[in-house]
């Protein structure tokens, strides 16, 4: 339950800061790949850093070792069984998607 309620509050703050920030706006993707503006790269490393830091904390509690440590470990055991084909196809599909 406290993980369901803690993915609930984490969306709820990420679609608060993608309103606010107006980074959803087509204008605003069309110039991130014109590489006119970069607030867009910038509020996507904002995710990440914070997603990092928060799983950096949580790991030096051992509530938080107890559920990060294991779903780190289970993804990259994920990750290693992927094919290259596979992640060359993704990242065409992604370069299309990109380019329209």
């Amino acid at each position: 339950v406290t993980s369901v309620f803690g993915m609930v509050v984490c969306s709820i703050m990420v679609s608060i800061f993608v309103s606010m920030s107006r980074i959803s706006d087509p204008w605003v993707v069309r110039n991130q790949f014109l590489f006119r503006n970069t607030i867009l790269l910038k509020c996507l490393l904002f995710f990440c850093g914070s997603s990092s830091l928060g799983m950096g904390v949580a790991c030096l509690f051992d509530w938080g070792k107890a559920r990060v440590v294991p779903s780190r470990v289970s993804m990259t055991e994920q990750f290693m069984e992927k094919d290259y084909f596979v992640v060359f196809v993704g990242g065409v599909i992604a370069g299309g998607g990109a380019a329209m």
